[in-house]
């Protein structure tokens, strides 16, 4: 019989792969011509006319730059993928691989509202980390707006949409019981527009996972933790209503 793959063997193959592509960025230049935004220093620019300015710089930086900080944000994605998928392990007491088929939704109402309260919220330090990081590294030109704009206006994005994620949790839980198995089957149950709509919406953060591993790094321990919540959603709305019983919806798919 052979041994068990411990599930941490995951995690740990994605930080390597983060230190090598943060080693390979590192011996890469991030541009191939160090002096390209010279002429841009002394450029005369006004409220009125930063558009033109603007669209040269990107241009002469996108000329300039090496992949050194694709690969910089890459790894950065992988290194907080690498996190969130050993930070999911630790709570749910998967140890190997096996354990990923007994996978189970937030334990208690309590804990999925606050899960999803921390997941939603934690957008808003991610993206102020990301905006700071790109000015850090001269992503902007230097006439560019405050970061406190975008900061903000991500801020209130996030409280405003607060309420309706944790509308969304309620409707979900509604007369359902904790825990669920992940993988409960079948895919969609009832009330169907609940259900169907948090298997697209699962479907959709699952492709923004991927996207974010390199276009928004900082944002991947986000993107991770709603789709396990929208998973563990879509879970739990299987013992909704009369039809469904606890049998039913604990049944996991097969484990391979």
């Amino acid at each position: 019989m052979r041994p068990e793959v411990t599930a941490y063997s995951i995690p740990a193959v994605l930080i390597a792969i983060s230190i090598l592509l943060a080693g390979i960025a590192w011996t890469i230049p991030a541009y191939s011509d160090p002096e390209w935004d010279k002429e841009f220093l002394s450029v005369d620019v006004s409220v009125e006319n930063t558009r033109d300015p603007s669209k040269r710089w990107y241009s002469a930086k996108a000329a300039a730059q090496t992949p050194r900080n694709d690969l910089v944000d890459l790894s950065i994605g992988i290194l907080g993928l690498a996190i969130s998928t050993a930070t999911l392990f630790q709570l749910k007491s998967v140890n190997v691989v096996s354990d990923l088929w007994s996978l189970s939704t937030p334990g208690s109402r309590r804990n999925f509202l606050v899960a999803a309260t921390l997941a939603w919220c934690s957008f808003v330090p991610a993206q102020w980390v990301a905006l700071s990081f790109e000015v850090s590294r001269g992503d902007f030109p230097w006439w560019a707006d405050s970061i406190a704009i975008p900061g903000y206006q991500i801020l209130i994005a996030v409280v405003v949409g607060l309420p309706i994620v944790l509308a969304g949790v309620q409707l979900a839980l509604w007369r359902s019981e904790l825990p669920r198995s992940l993988w409960s089957r079948p895919i969609v149950g009832r009330p169907l527009p609940i259900s169907l709509g948090l298997c697209v919406l699962s479907s959709v953060f699952l492709f923004l996972l991927v996207g974010t591993v390199r276009g928004d790094p900082f944002s991947v321990p986000s993107i991770f933790a709603m789709t396990y919540l929208l998973l563990s959603g879509r879970a739990t709305c299987l013992a909704n209503g009369p039809h469904n019983n606890r049998m039913q919806t604990d049944e996991p798919w097969p484990s391979p």
